[in-house]
């Protein structure tokens, strides 16, 4: 039987047979194992984030649209408080009372304009700004009529002040509150879509975060089979290898014994 040299087929084949799976290396299956699940990672962060901003946006936008309805509830709270006042002032026959309402009225008047002011800054769309921009002049014909109704009322001149209460007077604060309901109900709308669209993204980000976790324990358990499978089939073969190998020392080793005798 002729002599095969160990050195020749061991080292080298067992290399081979060791680093060689199919083409790809029991490094490079890691290396690539890993790599996937820190792609697989790394999308589930980008994605986490940009969902994040979207609704941190969405919410933002939802505290302005809770501000503006409050607002809009706050002017119509503080109107209401103005046309008391007006309607004390027809009722009055005491001058003192009556320049007092009239002081009152118009230091109400003021808030009302200010808290106006602080509901225009707010971020509205086209249409929402488009009907805020209409309670402002609204507003001013109410307090214009109003003050001729005290004027007459201060004079003494009570049923022409009653009479102008229930005409101009009324329907310019039928106006007002017309425009401002208007609002309200926009700024209320706009506020449930704002809330709708939060809960339909924080649906989504719930969702991509399963799948993507999903995905990462997949392609983690599928890369560990593969890596140990890989792994066995290498000791497998190193195995093989050195049983061949002793064989064949010992065939030579017989070899050598029979021929020195």
């Amino acid at each position: 039987m002729p002599c095969r040299n160990p050195a020749a087929t061991g080292p080298n084949d067992m290399s081979s047979t060791r680093l060689t799976m199919k083409n790809l290396t029991v490094g490079k299956r890691i290396t690539l194992g890993f790599s996937v699940l820190l792609l697989l990672v790394t999308q589930l962060a980008v994605t986490s984030w940009l969902q994040s901003n979207q609704i941190g946006a969405r919410v933002r936008s939802l505290n302005e649209d809770n501000q503006q309805v409050q607002l809009a509830g706050e002017l119509v709270t503080e109107t209401l408080e103005y046309r008391v006042l007006n309607l004390k002032h027809v009722i009055s026959t005491n001058d003192t009372e009556m320049a007092a309402l009239d002081q009152r009225a118009d230091t109400q008047a003021q808030q009302i304009l200010t808290l106006l002011a602080t509901y225009q800054k707010t971020t509205m769309l086209a249409g929402e700004r488009e009907l805020a921009d209409k309670i402002e002049p609204l507003l001013n014909a109410y307090r214009t009529v109003t003050c001729r109704m005290r004027k007459l009322s201060g004079e003494h001149q009570k049923e022409p002040a009653i009479a102008l209460m229930r005409g101009e007077v009324a329907a310019a604060y039928d106006a007002f509150e017309a425009a401002v309901a208007l609002v309200k109900a926009a700024d209320r709308k706009s506020a449930e879509a704002t809330t709708q669209t939060v809960a339909t993204g924080l649906a989504a980000a719930k969702k991509t975060t399963v799948a993507v976790l999903a995905l990462a324990l997949l392609v983690g358990i599928g890369f560990a089979v593969f890596i140990t499978r890989g792994v066995g089939r290498a000791l497998t073969g190193i195995a093989t290898s050195l049983a061949e190998g002793a064989e064949q020392v010992a065939s030579a080793a017989g070899q050598v014994a029979a021929a020195s005798q």
